[in-house]
């Protein structure tokens, strides 16, 4: 989604750690990112990883999630470490191309994602996707920072 889109505080900390871990590349590298300095994200943040058939081919290419927060669990309603992602989203709209387009433009990527049919409390999920890499080159690693939308309190009912 565009570059526009207003994130949270929490995301906006972590695009700056992120940012900050280029250290003049183009890309950080993901053996930087350990889960000392990730701490404050933890519950809130998915690691991908992109699996491709072979070296560049960018087509055959799957996302598998290899690590995923206890809160990002909660809002699905159940575990996601070490499913692909067009498994998750099998019958449903997919995700799938906006981790293609961080792999492609090797820059951060942020979009609404429709969780309604895991959450009825979170049917809005705010990702943040943040490319990595062991080479500067290819991205071989998504760092997903998520913030739940919650469902506005109905003022009828508070009254």
């Amino acid at each position: 989604m565009h570059r526009s889109m207003q994130l949270p505080e929490h995301l906006q900390a972590l695009e700056a750690y992120w940012c900050l871990k280029r250290r003049g590349r183009l890309l950080p590298d993901r053996s930087g990112f350990g889960p000392l300095e990730l701490r404050p994200w933890l519950g809130h943040i998915a690691v991908i990883a992109v699996e491709r058939q072979s070296p560049g081919d960018d087509a055959a290419m799957r996302f598998r999630v290899v690590l995923s927060g206890m809160h990002i669990d909660d809002y699905r309603g159940g575990g996601v470490t070490n499913r692909y992602l067009d498994d998750l989203t099998r019958g449903r709209t997919s995700t799938e191309p906006h981790y293609r387009c961080c792999v492609a433009t090797r820059q951060p990527v942020r979009f609404l994602h429709d969780n309604s049919h895991n959450s009825l409390l979170y049917p809005q999920m705010l990702k943040l996707l943040l490319p990595l890499s062991q080479d500067d080159r290819s991205v071989d690693r998504i760092i997903v920072g998520v913030h739940a939308v919650p469902l506005p309190m109905d003022r009828s009912l508070a009254a």
